[in-house]
This record gives C-alpha cells, structure tokens and sequence, in this order.
C-alpha cells in the first residue's frame, strides 16, 4: 500500500510537472504566435514602404529624364545663339570697318573738291556783327472808317 502511493504520488507529481510543461509550452506558442503576426505587419508594412518609395523613384527617374532632355535641348538653343551673336558681331564689324573705309574715301573726295574749287560766297557781307539791329519794315496803320 506504502508503494503504490508512493507511486500514484509519483505518477501524480509527474502528470503536475507535465501540466506545468504544457502550460509553459502554450504559453511560449501564443509568445511566438504574437512575435510572428507582428513581423508579419512589419513586413507587410516594408513591403507597402518599399512599394512606395519604387513609384516615387520611378516618378523621379522620369522627372530627372524630362529635366536632362531639357537642360540638352536649352544648352544647345544657348550653344545656337551665341554662334549667332559671334557671327552677327563679327558681320558688323566688317560692315563698321567698310563703312569707315567708304567714309574717309568720300571725307578725301570732299576735301579735294573743296580744294579745287574758289569760294564763292563774300565773307564780309554775310557776316553780321552782333551790335547791329535786325531789320524791320515801316508798317503804318490803316485809318478806321
């Protein structure tokens, strides 16, 4: 009798320790159960991040692709304008230098016309002192009826 309650106290300390195994054992699942559900919506959360900040690069990347366009197309217009502006200013100062050229020829016609030819013009009685009163015509009134 002695023997088999020290074995049902044995058997029953055993079925205790087993109890307490499987409380500690479903406790440690429902730990892990919760552990994973969180990095799950951590991971589903990456996921939405990472798909996000793709649509945003690729936005960017097309951005960044009109912008370089652009940019290409402005430095070649600026590129044009000033081979327009080297090539205007250099036609006219060709044409300033013709112009100067033809001025001083006719300055050199002008200067050996004047040369050759006499004065015609009386330099004593064009000239008018500044003493001397201008001229005015008698203007009498006419008499009223």
């Amino acid at each position: 009798l002695k023997k088999e309650n020290e074995l049902i106290k044995t058997k029953l300390e055993k079925a205790e320790r087993n109890q307490d195994i499987l409380k500690d054992v479903k406790h440690r699942i429902l730990s892990l159960t919760e552990m994973k559900n969180a990095a799950t919506r951590d991971l589903n959360a990456a996921r939405v991040q990472i798909q996000s900040l793709e649509h945003v690069r690729d936005e960017n990347e097309l951005l960044k692709s009109q912008l370089d366009g652009r940019i290409a197309r402005l430095n070649k217009e600026f590129a044009e304008q000033d081979k327009e502006k080297v090539e205007a200013i250099t036609r006219l100062t060709r044409d300033n230098e013709q112009l100067n050229m033809r001025l001083n020829q006719l300055s050199r016609q002008l200067g050996l016309q004047q040369a050759s030819k006499p004065s015609t013009s009386a330099s004593g009685s064009s000239e008018k002192t500044a003493t001397e009163s201008p001229r005015t015509a008698n203007v009498k009134p006419i008499p009223g009826p």
